[in-house]
């Protein structure tokens, strides 16, 4: 893996093909080396990780979340509802009556979790809806998107943007599904 910050002086540039993908590690550096131009490098032991796959990137949110709960402006919370952070909630998340959220948890701005639903380690980006009685568990779902009633998305999972899943769906084993397409209900399902 190739991961840093670089400062370049916008000289360096020209020696990156043009109107061609290219890597800093493959391509630039070892050009720049052949130059003799300068290159300096400053050890850091600081965190980084690769976020390519759904499993780092909600390693890298679990790592970011420490904590209890907190909230972006003003939220609507039932009474009723259970949450264990450390949890995050966009301004204007809306959560029903009986919600069970089990930190770390990253909701973003008008995020909607219906009666009786779960959410565990879990990323849901904004405008996310989830209806009633649905389980999520280390999944994440992009912006817009709809869970309906009673699904269950486990491990893994990745629903896209403006994608809707409805009822009665069980999908586990990093499924996912691509932005604006729908499930129909109860179509998708494994055994527990």
């Amino acid at each position: 893996i190739n991961a840093g910050c670089y400062i370049l002086e916008p000289g360096v540039l020209k020696y990156a093909p043009a109107g061609a993908p290219s890597m800093f590690e493959r391509d630039l550096f070892p050009t720049i080396l052949r130059e003799g131009l300068p290159v300096y490098g400053l050890p850091s032991s600081g965190y980084w990780l690769d976020i390519g796959t759904p499993s780092n990137y909600l390693q890298l949110h679990h790592d970011l979340l420490k904590g209890g709960l907190v909230q972006e402006g003003v939220c609507s919370i039932d009474p009723s509802a259970s949450i264990e952070g450390p949890a995050l909630l966009g301004r204007g998340c809306v959560i029903g009556a009986g919600v069970r959220i089990q930190g770390p948890v990253a909701m973003g701005e008008g995020c909607h979790i219906g009666e009786g639903s779960q959410v565990s380690g879990s990323v849901l980006w904004r405008r996310v809806r989830v209806e009633r009685g649905s389980t999520l568990n280390g999944c994440v779902l992009g912006d817009n998107s709809f869970v309906g009633d009673g699904v269950t998305l486990s491990e893994g999972c990745v629903i896209a943007d403006e994608a809707r899943v409805l009822s009665g769906n069980r999908l586990e084993r990093g499924i996912a599904i691509w932005p604006r397409n729908i499930i129909p209900p109860e179509s998708i399902t494994f055994r527990p």
